[in-house]
């Protein structure tokens, strides 16, 4: 039964990023809430949200500096007509994009999908979100610890929280058609992350290439489930040419829209990015599908596994650790059994019910300004 509190979720972007994603995953999960989002750009997540019956508001296309200032005219003008008791940014361009339009809906809550880090964030975008953004909203909802982190302490003033991502993660029960591993067949290595230099596919391909040279006779195979977004294509020719080599221990899908049988299929799943992930998705669906994970050690992935298990921890960029790490797995089986069964308590805790239930205590708490405040 609803009970009546109205929230809107604004984002800037109709791609299907991963922030985008999460928004729809959180939609289609059953709320007490009276949710609506507001859309900037036409694009698959409005046709996804359309196709579910959400209550969606697109402003349509356009770019440059006109097009942004109508857009935020628009966007006004439809959270006067929504009338929601609270709004949600769900992106740091989606809380410019509300700050642009002067709406006076109260509380304003911004959801924090990314790190402030050099790397992630130039000098003066930092400075726009620090200075002028951020400061006109009642509490930042960070996707993790180390994304809470980053917030820099000129933002102190503003309430912080930890929320998580929805991921639409589910239990999978048992390996698929597949027993689980005990050494009697190759080892199965999923990588299910978008091809982009960063995430660093290339060097979850060089370990594979090194297990097999320094241990002869290891049987393992890697499963590369994701593809570039636009401007990466010189890296996903780089990447087939190293699968090419791999004397068919390499194996590209490409993008995969139903998960599920990709991690049946797995035995265990990368994250191998060069870059701190600010959350981990992956890593979360993984873990709640009972599929253990090697994740380099840094930002939200290592996070996650020193908090729930199921995992090893490997240094970034590192193609030898990544290597041993695999090749401890292959000769001892039970170790792999072992994180398997650490993979149990991840629900708890990442699963999309506790994700759900802990954005919409904070979304409830703006209400009231009674924030936790345990990011701080």
């Amino acid at each position: 039964m609803k009970d009546g509190l109205k929230v809107t979720f604004v984002d800037h972007s109709g791609a299907l990023g991963g922030g985008q994603l999460a928004l729809a995953q959180y939609l289609d999960l059953p709320s007490d809430l009276e949710r609506s989002a507001v859309i900037l750009q036409d694009g698959p997540l409005t046709a996804r949200l359309r196709a579910a019956h959400h209550d969606v508001v697109t402003l349509g296309p356009g770019t440059g500096r006109a097009s942004a200032i109508r857009r935020a005219r628009a966007l006004r003008d439809a959270l006067d007509a929504l009338a929601p008791d609270v709004v949600v940014a769900n992106s740091l361009r989606a809380a410019l994009a509300l700050r642009l339009s002067r709406s006076r809906v109260r509380p304003r809550l911004c959801l924090l999908r990314i790190g402030f880090t050099r790397a992630a964030m130039p000098g003066w975008r930092k400075a726009l979100y620090t200075r002028l953004v951020l400061p006109g909203f009642d509490a930042v909802l960070a996707n993790s610890e180390w994304s809470a982190s980053t917030v820099p302490a000129s933002l102190a003033h503003v309430p912080l929280e930890v929320t998580y991502s929805v991921s639409g993660s589910r239990r999978v029960e048992g390996n698929g058609a597949s027993s689980p591993f005990t050494g009697d067949r190759e080892l199965r290595v999923l990588s299910l992350n978008r091809v982009a230099p960063w995430k660093g596919i290339h060097v979850a391909i060089e370990a594979i290439a090194r297990l097999r040279a320094q241990h002869s006779g290891v049987r393992v195979s890697l499963r590369v489930a994701g593809a570039p977004q636009f401007g990466e294509e010189d890296y996903l020719r780089d990447i087939t040419a190293r699968a090419a080599a791999s004397d068919g221990t390499v194996d590209l899908v490409g993008h995969v829209d139903d998960i599920a049988p990709a991690l049946e299929w797995a035995d265990v799943v990368l994250s191998t990015s060069i870059d701190p992930e600010p959350y981990g998705q992956t890593v979360v669906q993984a873990l709640c599908a009972g599929r253990p994970v090697v994740v380099t050690d840094q930002g939200g992935p290592a996070e996650i596994v020193r908090r729930v298990g199921g995992g090893l921890l490997v240094p970034a960029g590192d193609a030898d650790a990544l290597a041993q790490a695999l090749g401890s797995l292959v000769r001892d089986p039970a170790r792999l059994a072992q994180l398997r069964e650490e993979t149990a308590h991840a629900p708890a805790v990442y699963g999309d019910d506790a994700v759900v239930s802990r954005l919409e205590r904070a979304i409830r708490a703006s209400l009231q300004q009674t924030f936790d405040g345990a990011a701080r």
